[in-house]
């Protein structure tokens, strides 16, 4: 029995690595696939036999690869969750590369307004404001709570650009700036509810309960955090420390070799 063990021990271990490594993945579920067609023709030629030893390797290989994983088992389970971060943390890093997109929108209508030479100091404010994003904002292996804090911090230099300015256009400007932002808003905290529910609806088997209901915990304080900080949290670092403790409990409730650090960077 210890034996029985040790081989099956040995045989996990070297798919995770398999796995882990997604050059050689992509190698084995090649060689799996071209084994699952050669059987299927071996079958409509009339050869049995031959079809389903390639049958069988075929299966083992694609299981080698990370495939037919059973539902309710650990490894379901932590697929099916690292499906859902990488959901996440992809949805949220695509609210901000938008936002970044529509700022180098707004920074070109800046350049473009006509203005009395009594504003043109506002302009350039507004503009240098609006540029501060492009070294840092459409980076994506920035931490998602780095990325909002940039976000909110152009917005709110552009309203400080902006004030007691009566100049129309320059008020225009803001407001559409803060309309983007509004949608970035929206749309951050919209992909972390997502999150939310699909990890609801997920059953995870004997034994991942606990980390589980830690994970879905810590996506409900990050959310938390989140809308507080778009409200003007006067403690911005709360979201980062949110952040950071949604990246721990989702590397307990994924394999560390799977688990993704979205929630810190991605790529």
């Amino acid at each position: 029995m210890a034996a029985r063990g040790g081989f099956a021990a040995s045989v996990r271990s070297a798919r995770d690595a398999v796995v882990g490594n997604s050059s050689l993945r992509s190698y084995v579920w090649i060689l799996g696939l071209a084994a699952l067609v050669t059987a299927v023709g071996l079958a409509v030629d009339g050869r049995p036999l031959p079809a389903a030893v390639l049958l069988l390797a075929a299966g083992a290989l694609l299981w080698l690869g990370g495939g037919f994983a059973l539902p309710r088992t650990p490894e379901a389970h932590q697929r099916r969750v690292a499906f859902i971060y990488r959901g996440w943390a992809g949805g949220s890093q695509r609210a901000y590369d938008e936002f970044a997109r529509r700022r180098e929108r707004r920074a070109r209508e800046a350049e473009r307004l006509v203005l009395s030479p009594g504003l043109e100091e506002q302009r350039q404010r507004i503009l240098e404001a609006l540029e501060t994003g492009e070294e840092g904002g459409r980076d994506r292996r920035r931490p998602l709570a780095e990325r909002a804090r940039r976000a909110a911090g152009i917005v709110r230099a552009v309203a400080e650009a902006a004030e007691h300015q009566d100049g129309e256009a320059i008020m225009a400007l803001r407001s559409r700036v803060e309309a983007d932002y509004a949608v970035t808003e929206r749309e951050v905290e919209a992909a972390t509810e997502k999150a939310i529910a699909r990890l609801a609806k997920v059953s995870p088997p004997e034994g991942a309960d606990g980390a589980h209901r830690a994970l879905m915990g810590a996506f409900e304080d990050y959310l938390a955090a989140l809308r507080a900080f778009h409200a003007g949290d006067p403690e911005p670092s709360r979201l980062e420390e949110a952040a950071e403790r949604l990246r721990e409990r989702a590397r307990e409730c994924i394999r560390p070799t799977e688990a993704p650090p979205a929630a810190t960077r991605t790529r």
